[in-house]
């Protein structure tokens, strides 16, 4: 395999809205990225891996929490040839983020919309 060598394992330590995470690379090659979340488990998971997967250049994505009592989870990603793995993660994160921001929106919406019919009612 070329250029197959894994980099060292890095970590680095994310604090924003009062969530505090760990993220462990644990592999990463051209084509796959293999990384330890801590604090997350199937919640979020579930949704990052089924977005992965609707890109058609996501070969495999998925993740398994090793330990039931431990809040880490290791989430495996592996690309076609011509993008990188991070690339994808990023791209199925921002679009987990619209989603989210979308099903926001509609909830307000929603309950504007079921309040004004309280109030004529």
């Amino acid at each position: 395999m070329r250029n197959a060598r894994p980099h060292q394992i890095t970590e680095e330590r994310y604090s924003k809205w009062g969530i505090d995470m760990r993220l462990k690379i644990l592999q990463r090659t051209p084509q796959k990225l293999k990384l330890e979340i801590e604090g997350e488990g199937h919640t979020i998971l579930n949704l990052l891996e089924s977005t992965l997967l609707e890109d058609e250049n996501v070969e495999f994505a998925g993740y398994h929490v090793p330990h039931p009592l431990f809040p880490n989870s290791i989430l495996l990603i592996r690309t076609k040839e011509g993008k990188k793995p991070e690339e994808a993660l990023i791209e199925a994160l921002e679009k987990m983020r619209q989603k989210g921001k979308e099903l926001s929106q509609e909830v307000e919406r929603a309950f504007k919309e079921w309040e004004k019919k309280k109030r004529s009612s």
